[in-house]
């Protein structure tokens, strides 16, 4: 027995998509002039502020992981999805476990896109299933879910 619901159009999508990677790079841009000055070459010592500002990215950056973590598995949504008014459920329109919007729907599509080469492509086509009928990206496929509007 499945619920009734409303599949979640492309613009919601794209907006909760836009929303989480704005809010990463606002976690990310404290260091992000550090990298571009060559931080990674072996010769290269930071100064007490760039060590700062690489501290502060990273209390960012897990404060940010921490907080979507925690909206998926209580509302199966990130933060984007829950301004976008959109969030996870089974394909049958039944709730999501955590389990599966964690691990299986958006770990595993992260281990598989850090994979070199294989996991652009990967990337990719995950993206362009989105345009097909029934607007499930490839991630919707592997882990039997989809993304409905949250209608109340």
């Amino acid at each position: 027995m499945g619920y009734s619901f409303l599949i979640a159009d492309i613009p919601h999508r794209l907006e909760a998509k836009f929303i989480d990677a704005l809010l990463l790079i606002c976690a990310v841009a404290p260091s992000g002039f550090i990298w571009k000055k060559g931080i990674l070459r072996h010769d290269y010592t930071c100064t007490e502020i760039e060590e700062k500002l690489l501290l502060t990215s990273l209390a960012l950056i897990a404060l940010l992981f921490v907080v979507q973590v925690f909206f998926l598995a209580k509302w199966s949504q990130t933060v984007g999805k829950r301004c976008a008014r959109i969030k996870i459920v089974r394909r049958n329109g039944m709730p999501a476990s955590a389990f599966r919007v964690i691990f299986i729907r958006e770990f595993l599509v992260w281990l598989i896109g850090i994979v070199p080469i294989v996991g652009q492509v990967f990337l990719v086509a995950d993206f362009c299933f989105l345009f097909r009928d029934g607007r499930r990206c490839l991630h919707d496929y592997i882990a039997d879910t989809t993304v409905k509007q949250v209608l109340d």
